[in-house]
């Protein structure tokens, strides 16, 4: 009953788009010219629980099948390169999860075809508001995991792109009464922490089958010239959900229920990877965050363990507003925004429905 109520949702609220989308419209992100022509397929270095290429590696730690960790070094396009070779299994995994998961939602293989390239045309202008070198390291997770396009697929830059806007797209239907799940989350810092530091908290918590809940990757991210990061996140995902820096700014994305969105803009957890990487002070971060072109709503928090300030940064494609720590030096979310300017521009929903 909540598929079908799913697709009904989606049908109502895209048909317009669906319409273009059927008569061939659509049309792919074309690949970066930043990134090779000639792919050269990797083959890692293999010792006892750890596989390595170059600077980057992967292992797994702790009991049982233990967590997934890796750091990732060097240029937009090795680094990149060496994720998707590395994550290689792992993100063929998620991707066979993901499509049974599509299937059983939607048994009708039209139906199927017509969202699929409803999607297409939804995200056809995407790639024009992410910065280029990211798009050139998304070209590197696509090649190292993929070198050559099965027949009859999607390019695995294409397919890997809609992945990163996963988010966008379902952002659209979490105002729906049937698919309300609550994210939560909280910043404190100083005294309202026993030991006087910063602490950045969300529940990770995505709709997308218990593998997706299970199997994630902690990843050290340190990119030629910028900062080091770390995130939380899914193998063969370049963007943030959560994620430190190393000048000690943290960053967590939550959802606004029935937000604004707009025709194109850039995946948020994108623009904390460009947050991450370049920014080592809170008004930079606040800042950085104002400048984004988005195409859904979010709320970030986002703290400083060098300076010990906290926030949440409400943003929609026309609205922005910063919401600062209560006066007990702490301050908790779920998804619905605070902010007058933020509220008028959405559909949000009652508190505590």
């Amino acid at each position: 009953m909540v598929a079908l109520r799913f697709r009904a949702a989606i049908v109502r609220r895209f048909a317009p788009t669906m319409l273009a989308a059927l008569l061939g419209l659509s049309c792919a992100p074309r690949r970066p010219s930043s990134a090779p022509a000639q792919i050269a397929e990797l083959e890692p270095d293999v010792a006892p629980g750890v596989r390595r290429i170059g600077e980057s590696w992967i292992r797994r730690i702790g009991p049982g099948t233990g967590v997934l960790l890796g750091r990732f070094a060097g240029d937009a396009y090795p680094l990149g390169q060496a994720i998707g070779r590395l994550c290689r299994a792992d993100i063929e995994a998620q991707e066979i999860h993901l499509e049974r998961l599509f299937g059983a939602m939607n048994p009708n293989h039209v139906v199927r075809w017509a969202f699929r390239n409803l999607f297409s045309f939804r995200l056809r202008k995407m790639d024009r508001a992410i910065e280029p070198v990211l798009l050139t390291t998304l070209a590197g997770v696509a090649d190292g995991y993929e070198p050559q396009t099965p027949e009859d697929s999607w390019t695995a830059y294409r397919r890997l792109l809609g992945l990163h806007a996963l988010h966008e797209v379902s952002q659209s239907f979490v105002d729906a009464p049937y698919l309300q799940s609550f994210c939560t989350g909280f910043l404190a810092s100083g005294p309202a922490t026993r030991d006087g530091v910063t602490l950045l908290a969300r529940n990770f918590d995505f709709e997308g089958g218990s593998m997706l809940d299970r199997d994630k990757i902690v990843s050290v991210i340190a990119p030629t010239g910028q900062l080091a990061y770390l995130t939380v996140g899914f193998p063969g995902m370049v963007g943030v959900v959560s994620g430190f820096n190393s000048a000690g700014i943290g960053a967590a994305i939550q959802s606004i229920a029935g937000g604004e969105t707009a025709e194109v803009g850039e995946p948020m957890t994108l623009v904390l990877v460009d947050l991450l990487r370049n920014e080592g002070t809170f008004e930079g971060a606040v800042e950085r965050i104002r400048r984004a072109r988005v195409f859904v709503s979010d709320m970030i928090l986002l703290g400083d363990g060098k300076t010990g300030r906290i926030a949440v940064i409400e943003k929609t494609p026309t609205a922005f507003a910063v919401r600062d720590v209560n006066s007990h030096g702490w301050i908790g979310i779920s998804n619905e925004p605070q902010d007058a300017s933020i509220r008028s521009h959405g559909l949000t929903l009652p508190v505590g429905s």
